[in-house]
């Protein structure tokens, strides 16, 4: 602020004191030519008189009353009168004796007179060695210039005027850079003072302080600042009072939560954790990294991969806990919010319930097998009775047989999905080696199957047999409900993963039953009969196997128009 306050004192100062100068000299050199015209109109009275005179004797040849009358003259006024004959040579001079010739070099008011008109001139003499104003007139004798009269008067009266004038001037320029001065700091205080007072304001606020308020009654650019400043404050206030209340509320919220929140910036650092995150890393800290207190590998991954594409989750193993974790960039910024849903207890219950129904199918299989075994014994007789009847029951034997075997395999999927055989596939041989599975039901119901695979689509890395079953199971499940038709298959590749739409023209599925496709045991969609759709777990299996693979599987499908099942596999597992 001392810096602005110098820089505005010097400006004005330098400023008012430039213009001052300016001024008066202007006014000394008006003052200076109104002086010398005032001589001169002065010189050209004198001359005016002494000529008509000067005339007559010199044409009557009086020198003698011509030398006393310029030399009383002279005295009287007290100028120095010379008189040059038609030659240009000093005639008679008012203090030069007559045989003292002087022969000037320059005189242009006599040869300005000698053209007939005045000459006037400031300069040094030579004759009088001293700075003189001339002013010569031709004298005529029948209209011929017989000589020049020049009367001249030292300059000492305009040097005096002058040098009075200057110290006149230089007090005045004294007086006018004292009160410049003087302005000068009565200006700068005045714009600085209230800069001052902002500065001052401005680190309160900094500091926290947001009641500061400043009061000013100018009505200036600088009073409307200050206005705004007040108001700016105000509205500081209020904005971190809403702040503070908000934070409270999220303070309260995410001491509720049952999950670990965190929120991360790019590089890993800890900006905020719940009291929750506390308990569970109890040397968490703000500006510590996510690596010195979290050491699973899996996290680290998870954490690059959002990193890549704004979002990651799955589960993860902390401290013999499972977790449910989910990663996500929080938009317009380089932070990333991390919640760790607690699972544990929810897969220990999984696992028990998986278990229960693995030991229970396993134990229907063997008597429902062994029932089937003689019910086709029974069948091979040749006198049956009620042979209609046994086909019915030998029928849902073999329902419960598929069903117990689908359960078996959905929990072998789930208990071995760490457990995936990735191998390099080409998903053409995929399709090509399931086709022949279905050929007597696609000849029976004469369904046609149009595979559109690229030669050069990249080979896919994933599980051959599990992802077998995804196609046999989607192949079943199309040709159960398309009686007449097509079944197209088409995949591509974008970017690092490979889309796969297998496309039935079936009877396709009522838009509401569409978002419980894919749970276990679901049969409801309506209009299909309860023995065709089967134990309702084949779609289950599939996307179970597509997540194993880290894909994605939707469906799509308008009843009477067929059903779309899109499928999504990344090229690297």
């Amino acid at each position: 602020m001392k810096k602005i306050f110098y820089k505005l004192f010097l400006s004005y100062f330098l400023i008012l004191s430039f213009f001052s100068l300016l001024i008066l000299i202007s006014i000394l050199g008006v003052v200076r030519n109104r002086y010398i015209d005032e001589l001169k109109s002065h010189l050209d009275d004198l001359i005016f008189s002494l000529s008509d005179r000067t005339e007559y004797l010199l044409i009557n040849n009086d020198i003698k009353s011509l030398r006393i009358f310029i030399k009383e003259f002279s005295n009287k006024r007290g100028l120095k009168i010379s008189i040059y004959d038609k030659y240009g040579e000093l005639f008679l001079d008012s203090d030069i004796e007559e045989q003292i010739k002087i022969m000037e070099n320059k005189k242009p008011e006599i040869d300005i007179a000698f053209h007939g008109e005045k000459g006037f001139s400031i300069r040094k003499s030579e004759i009088y060695k001293d700075n003189m104003i001339f002013l010569a007139v031709p004298l005529y004798e029948n209209d011929n210039i017989i000589g020049v009269l020049r009367i001249g008067l030292k300059a000492q009266r305009i040097d005096d005027f002058i040098t009075n004038l200057y110290r006149r001037i230089g007090l005045v320029i004294l007086i006018l850079i004292l009160f410049s001065s003087i302005i000068s700091l009565i200006l700068s205080r005045n714009f600085t003072l209230p800069l001052r007072d902002l500065t001052r304001a401005f680190k309160r606020i900094s500091s926290g302080d947001t009641d500061i308020r400043i009061f000013s009654e100018r009505k200036d650019e600088l009073g409307e600042l200050t206005k705004n400043f007040n108001l700016m404050a105000v509205n500081i206030k209020k904005s971190l009072d809403e702040i503070e209340k908000e934070k409270s509320i999220i303070d309260s919220l995410s001491k509720a939560l049952p999950d670990l929140v965190l929120l991360l910036d790019k590089r890993g650092e800890v900006l905020y954790f719940n009291e929750k995150a506390k308990e569970n890393f109890q040397s968490i800290e703000k500006g510590k990294f996510y690596y010195e207190f979290i050491k699973e590998p899996e996290f680290l991954y998870k954490f690059e991969k959002a990193l890549e594409k704004g979002e990651a989750e799955g589960e993860i193993s902390l401290d013999h806990k499972i977790f449910y974790l989910k990663i996500k960039k929080i938009p317009e910024t380089e932070n990333f919010v991390i919640v760790l849903t607690d699972i544990t207890e929810m897969k220990k219950l999984e696992e028990v319930k998986r278990d229960f129904t693995l030991n229970l199918s396993h134990e229907l299989k063997t008597p429902l097998t062994l029932i089937k075994g003689y019910i086709e014994t029974i069948e091979e007789e040749e006198e049956i009775k009620n042979k209609r009847y046994i086909s019915i029951i030998k029928r849902h034997i073999e329902r419960l047989i598929d069903m117990t075997e689908k359960i078996i395999s959905l929990s072998k999927i789930e208990s071995e999905e760490k457990a995936l055989q990735i191998e390099k596939i080409n998903l053409r041989e995929i399709i090509d080696g399931v086709l022949p599975i279905f050929e007597k039901r696609l000849k029976e119901k004469e369904i046609e199957v149009k595979v559109y695979i690229p030669s050069d689509l990249p080979l896919i890395e994933g599980d051959r047999f599990k992802l077998e079953q995804v196609f046999i199971n989607l192949f079943d499940n199309s040709i159960k409900f398309t009686f007449k038709g097509e079944i197209n298959i088409k995949a591509r590749k974008k970017d690092n993963r490979v889309l796969i739409e297998f496309n039935d023209t079936g009877e396709g599925i009522d838009e509401r039953h569409l978002p419980r496709i894919f749970e276990r045991f679901y049969v409801g969609v309506r209009g299909r009969e309860r023995e065709k759709s089967g134990a309702g777990l084949g779609l289950a299996i599939v996307k179970q196997i597509i997540n194993l693979h880290n894909g994605k599987i939707s469906v799509e499908s308008k009843k009477g128009e067929g059903t779309k099942f899109l499928i999504e596999l990344p090229l690297r597992f």
